[in-house]
């Protein structure tokens, strides 16, 4: 009995906060509003949609809304799991964002080692070679 009070509650208000919507849709679309409306709108329901959800919805609304602006969505999304995050969830995108910026600094370094260790290989397997065509030019 409990459980069908309750869901009966969530349905209720969910019906009539969509009601308010479609009222509010209506009126737009019958008074020729300008987009600052339908922005407004948007915003609304986006910001309804973050609220009853978890983290992760949280940030896919925020990128939702900032792509309907013309912002990065990325960005916005990066921004609301950051408002929203627990200390555990600000240090891993601290980490993943210092790991980021050392891997980009170490990434040229490393291919330069790399393709010295080619020229190394490639004079030593020359070397051998050379030493082999002729073992008598060849005197310590």
């Amino acid at each position: 009995m409990v459980l069908d009070a309750a869901v009966g509650t969530v349905a209720a208000k969910l019906e009539r906060k969509t009601a308010g919507w479609i009222d509010k849709l209506s009126a737009v679309a019958g008074e020729n509003h300008s987009t600052d409306a339908i922005d407004e709108l948007t915003d609304a329901g986006l910001d309804a949609v973050a609220e009853s959800g978890g983290l992760a919805q949280r940030a896919g609304a925020e990128g939702v809304k900032a792509r309907v602006h013309g912002k990065s969505p990325a960005w916005a999304a990066i921004r609301a799991v950051w408002r929203a995050g627990t200390p555990a969830v600000r240090a891993a995108i601290v980490t993943s964002a210092a790991a980021a910026v050392v891997l980009l600094l170490v990434s040229p370094a490393l291919l330069v080692v790399y393709l010295l260790s080619w020229l190394v290989i490639a004079a030593v397997c020359r070397s051998r070679a050379t030493r082999r065509r002729h073992p008598a030019a060849v005197s310590i």
